[in-house]
C-alpha cells in the first residue's frame, strides 16, 4: 500500500471510530468499510466489532464487498465530512 493510501485509510478508520462513538452507526460503517477496502487491518477489526455490536455478523469479505463506492470519492474523508455536514440529521 502506498503511503498516501495508508494515510487516507487511517483517516477513514479514525473518522469511522468518531462516528461510532457519537452513535452515528450508518456513517461509521461507511467510513470503516472505506478504510477496510483501502487495506487498513485495524479498520477490518473495527468494522467487525461495529457490525457485531449491531447484530450483523458477517465475514469481513462479505462486509467489504458490499461497501458503498460513494464514500471512497476522490475528495476522500474530507469530502465525506463535508457531505455529512450538509445532510439533515436522521430522526430516530
Amino acid at each position: 500500500m502506498k503511503s498516501g493510501t495508508r494515510g487516507e485509510a487511517r483517516a477513514w478508520n479514525n473518522l469511522g471510530l468518531l462516528f461510532k462513538d457519537q452513535g452515528e452507526f450508518a456513517q461509521a460503517e461507511t467510513c470503516l468499510r472505506s478504510a477496510a477496502l483501502a487495506g487498513a487491518p485495524d479498520a477490518e477489526y473495527n468494522l467487525g466489532v461495529l457490525l457485531g455490536g449491531l447484530g450483523r455478523r458477517r465475514s469481513h469479505a462479505t462486509a467489504t464487498r458490499a461497501a458503498p463506492t460513494s464514500a471512497a470519492s476522490p475528495a476522500g474523508p474530507a469530502g465525506f465530512i463535508a457531505r455529512v455536514r450538509r445532510e439533515p440529521a436522521a430522526e430516530a
